[in-house]
């Protein structure tokens, strides 16, 4: 269903299609109200109702989501560390005054506390994490490093200036920030920059189990997908959520954002404890121009959400000009002709070219279908090497000057003769005649895939069709190393496009 937006808007999504899968679950869809639950071990983990979209000119096709879990991605919830200060204990006020009693440096350190929160503590606030440094050894040490850590991973490291002498002590105070809940253990580590050695260096490190206070933590995570498209093709994003806390966040509203601008509808979620949900959305964009596309999680904050500050993500998107994007088409494009020269039969018969030329007609006749009124008609394999007036003649030969990864070129001509833009030519040309060359030895190097990926490639050229100026995987992308063996959706939504 296609329907219009505000022409105010440089660029529109005319249609947005959540799909996906959840690994090893299945679920029924009802399509008269768009709605699935996925559910694990018969637990609810996502409930999904974009319906509402629906007004606001936005198509839903199916609801599923796929979940990835918080701890196998790389996902920044670093808890915030600030070091406080760095206090001598002055030896009178000292109870655990340690006379020097070894030899030579040795630094410690122990006593890990929390001595102004009792457990849980609480999130999103500064939490005084308190160490005790001591001088175990008789020198004197004039700052040291330290590291800290929550569950094995690095928060930060820092050196410090501080004298501390023989049997001195000193508090290292921390100010943690934690924005996930549930118990973690943080651990400081203590060394000596370079120069001293110390006689001991088993004390050097203190670890201590924390309980923070259960919370949900949801988060906009990431969209990703193409920032240069082409108008009027659908392309595919991915809307990631995140749950870092360690309770499920139930019934967590959703809100798309076009150009910074909330839509009317509204999408509610049900995201478990550290998980990720990625929404799966085809958005296809009519204007061109720049726009954005972004998500808001529960912008009204009427959630337990204990961080909103990290809720709203847009992703920024420019929508390529018609003259970008699309090429020429044929005077009559349908039943289009083609001439495959004498001299490609010598090609199809070296020991090193792996497809027939069966497979050279069928990868022709693949593009068939594709487009209303678009298709190859008569292919017929010459005994001659002149043309004979085909709409199409393809041949193999060295292309000058081609470089090593070239394994075929397209030439165009309009009805007067006059040669077009090579590759799918330009928007508002008309062809009435193609040329294809196959570079036959850089071919040769190549798989029987790749030989038969490069004729369909070309003659997507000879129909009008350009390199994609997006990142969405195409047989027709200009490498043969990212480009697909066969057409895929992108590859038919443009020469529909094309020859609308």
């Amino acid at each position: 269903m296609k329907m219009r937006w505000n022409q105010k808007l440089l660029a529109c999504i005319l249609c947005i299609s959540i799909s996906g899968c959840l690994a090893g679950h299945a679920a029924a869809q009802d399509q008269s109200s768009l709605k699935q639950n996925v559910s694990s071990d018969e637990q609810i983990i996502a409930q999904i109702d974009l319906s509402d979209f629906q007004s606001e000119g936005i198509s839903l096709i199916e609801e599923t989501v796929e979940e990835e879990n918080v701890d196998d991605l790389e996902v920044n919830e670093i808890p915030e560390v600030e070091q406080g200060e760095i206090i001598i204990i002055p030896k009178e006020k000292n109870e655990n005054q340690i006379l020097s009693r070894a030899t030579g440096t040795d630094l410690a350190i122990s006593n890990m506390r929390a001595p102004n929160n009792t457990e849980p503590l609480p999130n999103m606030t500064d939490v005084k994490i308190v160490s005790t440094i001591q001088n175990l050894g008789s020198t004197t040490i004039s700052g040291f490093n330290y590291s800290v850590y929550m569950d094995t991973q690095l928060l930060t490291t820092k050196s410090v200036a501080v004298t501390l002498g023989a049997g001195a002590s000193a508090n290292l105070n921390l100010n943690i920030k934690n924005r996930v809940g549930g118990s973690h253990t943080v651990m400081v580590t203590v060394w000596l920059p370079n120069g001293p050695t110390e006689t001991n260096t088993s004390n050097n490190s203190v670890s201590k189990a924390f309980r923070w206070q259960d919370a949900v933590s949801v988060r906009a995570y990431e969209i990703s997908g193409s920032s240069k498209i082409e108008p009027n093709v659908d392309h595919a994003y991915e809307i990631s959520v995140a749950n870092l806390g360690n309770l499920d966040g139930v019934d967590i509203p959703i809100k798309i954002l076009l150009n910074g601008k909330m839509l009317d509808g509204t999408a509610r979620a049900s995201i478990p404890a550290r998980k990720i949900l990625n929404f799966a959305v085809n958005a296809k964009f009519e204007n061109s121009g720049g726009t954005s596309l972004g998500i808001y999680i529960d912008p009204q904050h009427t959630s337990a959400d204990i961080d909103p500050d990290d809720n709203q993500l847009s992703k920024s998107i420019q929508v390529l000009t018609p003259e970008q994007s699309w090429g020429g088409t044929w005077r009559n494009s349908d039943g289009i002709s083609v001439q495959i020269l004498d001299k490609v039969k010598d090609l199809v018969a070296k020991e090193n070219f792996r497809i027939s030329m069966d497979q050279i007609v069928s990868s022709i006749e693949s593009w068939n279908g594709v487009a209303s009124g678009v298709s190859f008609g008569e292919i017929w394999v010459s005994d001659t090497n002149d043309d004979v007036g085909k709409d199409i003649v393809l041949t193999k030969g060295s292309i000058l000057g081609a470089g090593k990864n070239v394994l075929g070129i397209t030439v165009t001509y309009d009805e007067n003769g006059n040669e077009v833009d090579q590759d799918g030519g330009r928007l508002k040309d008309v062809f009435v005649h193609s040329r294809i060359t196959l570079e036959q030895d850089h071919l040769l190097e190549n798989s029987s895939a790749a030989q038969a990926q490069t004729v369909t490639h070309e003659f997507g050229h000879a129909l009008g069709l350009r390199h994609p100026p997006c990142s969405d995987t195409a047989i027709m992308r200009e490498s043969t190393a990212t480009a697909a063996y066969r057409i895929l959706e992108h590859d038919e939504q443009a020469l529909q496009e094309t020859y609308k």
